[in-house]
């Protein structure tokens, strides 16, 4: 009977930390969409010329990347 409920338990327990890692990576997931948008407009109104290995394309490609990598660009 113990080891039962304590089983429940943990399995409860791996719920409710799938479900805080879950809100969490949305939350990331949030984040890097507004910071892409927020990138890209830098890029379009700059007058630079930018070129692959810029700091600013190197991090929409990192930022793209995370986004495609969980389905959400």
């Amino acid at each position: 009977m113990f080891n039962k409920h304590l089983t429940q338990t943990v399995q409860q327990e791996a719920i409710v930390i799938k479900q805080y890692d879950k809100g969490y990576l949305d939350g990331q997931l949030d984040s890097a969409e507004n910071e892409l948008e927020i990138l890209l407009r830098i890029k379009e109104d700059s007058n630079e010329i930018w070129h692959k290995n810029s700091i600013l394309i190197t991090r929409i490609r990192d930022t793209e990347d995370f986004l495609k990598k969980h389905g959400r660009y």
